[in-house]
């Protein structure tokens, strides 16, 4: 207690200097928008602002309140401020959080000031309205609606001891306050020293008007317990107390040494799973060379990969004219480290490395800063800049000869396999000021009318343009949309032609704010006929294509990759740094359960999918609809993630009519079956004429064209009935004359059935709360209340329902029947059966049950093994009188532990060992490590299974058999 004693004199020195009357207001000045914030509070006579260059404890404790402007971390060593803040709080300071500060960008679990209060900053949202929603001090005299200055916001997670008070356009937490100890905290998730002024720019710029008026607000209520007006021996005591409790927290606890234990270990076995040299199958492996490599250091890391799994290597060799080899074209330049080499070739050295372990190189081509004639300009022939360069146009066909040629070299001087082009909404600035004409032409063709030229106007504020509302803002997108899929186009027919493949990139956008204006419209890209694509980890809504490669960057952990990336397809890998330097990632393990994912990944490359139902998604109509599109994306995602705590659940977009036929039921959120020509419905009329369900969720049934002009209420043709009449509040359904279950309270339309239609449950008030219609062989069940934001509020009998229905009309062979994980994968490769669990909280318990007989198989029995942990789980049939496990068994259901995958409790030394490394390298590592190790801990720990049921005489998944003696 010798630093605690130390720092009390310290702070009663401190506190014993001030007993001001005034509110002491400390202002970090090295937080964004700072320096308007003191200018701002330095104008106010009732607040003396002090401005803190760090936030030790010393410099707090003369304060009443301290504010925080937008700050992306504590910065590198400074981790020792958030004991030091949260204390402050305790002891009765008053914090003020504002931006990125309340948990967005930069933190993490374990440096989030006051996650008690503000669980997290989720994302930027781009709207600028926010409304009072809550009765709070906060927000006196404020109206109930106003805007703020800068152009985006902050939108939080509230915590369990916080309460939202403002809310954005979408409902989203933005003013979040709670107490913490003695103290006050308010998650501001506007800047107060920030905003855009008339000509677009951002800036610093103190607040005014309404935002001034809930500064002040928040300055007041945090503030006040007055610190500084008390005694010193007060503050001490208070000091003394937050400091003993924030140390008995921290008390070093017994770990739980149990949770690794499965309760069936004592009936596994070791498993040694097919050496990786017996498998087929394909996995990638995206490379950059570092500049000091040598031909022997180079050969050894293509070997390496060969024996981690890798077949296939992705060699960044062209961004922009930047050429990462020893190019013959015409004004290219060349980049990469290519100097440092002296005069070597590095992509032939690669290749030639390649090709002596058998493995193929594929050309990575991404944006970058091109040359005239190229890029992207407005009417007035400005540039559209991505930070400091222009962006490339993809409709340029100067562009597209200078690619061509960069193709023809790579497979005429090279031979490589084909080429990668990463990440193609970099172009997102464009917004097509030179290709008026052209854009008038398509709009003409597409929905029979030009737009005018004042249109040009609109199209000068670039990227700050964001307006669902205007049809030609919709317009624009999907014309965006069309050109990037056409130049996906042109680079796969031009490889193609060459004898070379050609790999795209799939990225559903309505988890961004401003997605729209990336122009990844998945099914126009798919059907830009590239060999393959890949789909990062998580996109769910771009994973059904058969072509679909699922693949893994940075910032996850391998229990997520494991069941993620096992599609039954290839693999990619896109971080070589887990292999090449593993510990900096937080994950030591990396290396081996890298190997252990490709592994499993090529063994099971080709599966067929064994998913019986699908969510549908219509992305672009999502973004088209909505100024923020992210709050609707969260609720079905979250929708998919619960229902596939009941059986495998696939996400489909609407349009991908031609899957329709892989699946027995389709669910319908609401916006997935709005904006479709009649193509698209008739498409979901014939599958369910042919026997297969659709479960709609709520909403009307809408057909128009892609832009949302032309509506066509086609609810009655599908629902069998019509929404209408006065909304009306409900909060109980009837399921059966003596069942009732509660919802979450809801403003309703009725839905008022047409003859035929069958009530298959009622609301409390007797109105129609669930509905089916015959289609042919097939029904249409209509849900008419607000399905995703009931699974979003917990409301498990009501989701329980859902799955019922989805379950019992889609009859799938796998099924849940204890929750305890979800599904991410149901496989079948010739007869062999794998199903992919994943859980962030383990231990976790699940049962799972198989229908062998359904899936067509009668082996006399059966294995199970579990690829997770390389077991085999035996029958319990007696140690020494081993037996296999029957079709009936696993039907009835297996009960499974998922436990920890690999070891979680890992802890940095304070001491790296970073001596021996030259001086830069010391200073990077020593910062950086620590960060990302911290950044990634909470990752780790989440568990995952792959359960794997094979007939007992089959040795390998290709069905070899066991050699039986005479």
């Amino acid at each position: 207690m010798k630093t605690l004693g130390m720092l009390l004199v310290l702070v009663a020195l401190i506190v014993a200097q001030s007993c001001a009357s005034a509110l002491e207001v400390g202002v970090y000045t090295r937080s964004t928008g700072a320096g308007a914030v003191i200018e701002a509070l330095g104008q106010q006579d009732t607040i003396t602002v002090v401005e803190l260059e760090s936030l030790d404890l010393p410099a707090l404790v003369g304060c009443d309140v301290i504010v925080l402007e937008s700050m992306k971390g504590l910065g590198g060593g400074n981790e020792k401020w958030r004991d030091a803040i949260r204390t402050y709080a305790a002891a009765g300071g008053g914090v003020v959080l504002e931006h990125d500060s309340v948990g967005f960008r930069g933190w993490d679990d374990e440096t989030r000031l006051f996650p008690e209060i503000i669980a997290l900053g989720i994302d930027r949202s781009q709207t600028v309205t926010v409304r009072v929603v809550a009765e709070h001090p906060v927000i006196a005299g404020l109206p109930a609606e106003f805007k703020h200055a800068y152009s985006d916001h902050i939108m939080m997670q509230v915590g369990p001891e916080g309460e939202t008070v403002i809310a954005d356009a979408d409902g989203m937490a933005t003013t979040i306050a709670g107490s913490y100890g003695k103290g006050r905290v308010v998650g501001n998730g506007m800047i107060s020293g920030y905003g855009v002024d008339e000509t677009g720019a951002a800036k610093q710029m103190p607040a005014t008007g309404d935002q001034l008026k809930l500064l002040l607000n928040t300055i007041k209520w945090a503030g006040e317990a007055q610190l500084s007006a008390l005694e010193p021996g007060e503050v001490i005591a208070r000091m003394t107390e937050a400091l003993e409790a924030e140390l008995a927290a921290k008390a070093p606890q017994a770990p739980p040494y149990t949770d690794w234990y499965p309760n069936t270990a004592m009936q596994e076995a070791g498993y040694q799973k097919q050496p990786m040299a017996e498998l087929g199958g394909r996995a990638w492996q995206w490379w950059t060379l570092k500049p000091g490599y040598s031909n022997e250091m180079i050969h050894r890391h293509v070997q390496h990969m060969r024996r981690t799994g890798v077949t296939d290597i992705i060699y960044l060799g062209q961004s922009g004219l930047q050429l990462g080899y020893l190019s013959d074209i015409p004004d290219a330049q060349r980049k990469f480290w290519v100097g440092r080499y002296k005069g070597r070739d590095p992509l032939k050295l690669v290749c030639e490395a390649a090709k002596a372990e058998g493995l193929r190189v594929w050309l990575g081509m991404h944006s970058g800063d091109y040359g005239e004639g190229m890029v992207c300009v407005d009417h007035k022939g400005q540039p559209y800049m991505y930070g400091t360069h222009p962006i490339d146009d993809v409709r340029s066909p100067t562009l597209r000869e200078f690619l061509k040629q960069v193709l023809t070299e790579a497979k005429e001087k090279y031979d490589l396999a084909g080429f990668y082009y990463d990440e193609l909404f970099f172009n997102y600035p464009d917004k097509c000021g030179d290709d008026f004409d052209d854009f008038s032409q398509w709009c003409e063709a597409e929905f029979g009318e030009r737009p005018d030229k004042s249109l040009l106007d609109k199209l000068e504020a670039g990227v700050r343009w964001h307006d669902p509302e205007d049809v030609w803002w919709r317009r624009l997108m999907l014309y965006k949309a069309h050109n990037n899929a056409d130049f996906m186009k042109f680079l796969a027919d031009t490889a193609h032609g060459l004898g070379m493949g050609a790999i795209g990139e799939l990225r559903p956008c309505a988890r961004y704010a401003n997605g729209a204006t990336y122009a990844m419209d998945n099914p126009a890209l798919v059907r830009a006929g590239c060999d393959w694509y890949y789909v990062a980890a998580g996109c769910e809504a771009a994973m059904v294509y058969p072509n679909g490669c699922s693949g893994q960057h940075h910032g996850g952990p391998f229990g997520y990759y494991n069941t993620h990336n096992l599609r039954g397809r290839p693999t990619f890998n896109f971080v070589y740094y887990h292999i090449e330097h593993p510990i900096a990632w937080g994950t030591p393990e990396h290396p081996e359960r890298l190997r252990e994912m490709l592994r499993d990944c090529r063994e099971w490359d080709g599966a067929k999918s064994l998913t019986r139902a699908a969510l549908l998604t219509y992305q672009y109509g999502i973004m088209l609809q909505n100024a923020d599109p992210r709050p609707i994306e969260k609720l079905e995602a979250n929708l998919l993630y619960r229902l596939g705590r009941y059986q495998d659940v696939d996400r489909l977009e609407t349009e991908d009519t031609r899957y329709y036929e892989n699946y027995r039921v389709l669910i319908a959120p609401p916006l997935s079956i709005q904006g479709h020509g009649p193509e698209v419905f008739a498409a979901i009329e014939e599958f369910v004429s042919n026997g297969g369900t659709v479960i709609s969720l709520g909403g009307k049934w809408i057909q128009s064209l892609r832009d949302f002009t032309r509506q066509e209420d086609v609810t009655a043709r599908f629902l069998g009935g019509d929404y209408k009449g006065e909304s009306r509040p409900v909060d109980t359904i009837n399921i059966e004359a003596d069942e009732e279950i509660k919802i979450a309270p809801q403003e309703l339309i009725p839905f008022v059935p047409a003859a035929g239609t069958q009530v298959l449950s009622t609301f409390g008030d007797g109105k129609p709360a669930a509905t089916v219609k015959t289609i042919g062989k097939g029904n249409v069940i209509g849900i008419h209340c607000d399905v995703l934001s009931e699974a979003a509020a917990d409301g498990w009998a009501h989701e329980r329902l859902l799955a019922d229905l989805v379950s019992e009309f889609s009859q799938p062979e796998i099924r849940v029947l204890d929750a305890g994980a979800e599904i991410k994968t149901s496989l079948q490769k010739n007869n062999w059966v794998a199903v992919s669990l994943f859980e962030r909280e383990t231990p976790a318990s699940v049962r799972i049950s198989v229908d062998l007989e359904k899936l067509g198989l009668n082996a006399e029995g059966y294995r199970v093994l579990l690829y997770g942990r390389s077991r085999e789980l035996l029958k319990p049939t007696g140690v020494y009188q081993p037996s296999n496990w029957t079709a009936e068994d696993l039907k009835e259901g297996l009960e499974l532990t998922i436990a920890p995958a690999g070891t979680m409790r890992w802890d940095l030394p304070e001491d790296l060992g970073l001596s021996v490394w030259p001086e830069w390298d010391q200073d990077w590592l020593g910062t950086q490590v620590p960060k990302m190790w911290a950044g990634h801990k909470g990752l780790r720990e989440c568990g995952f299974e792959v359960l794997i049921i094979t007939p007992h005489d089959e040795l390998t998944i290709s069905g070899q058999k066991a050699v039986v003696g005479q």
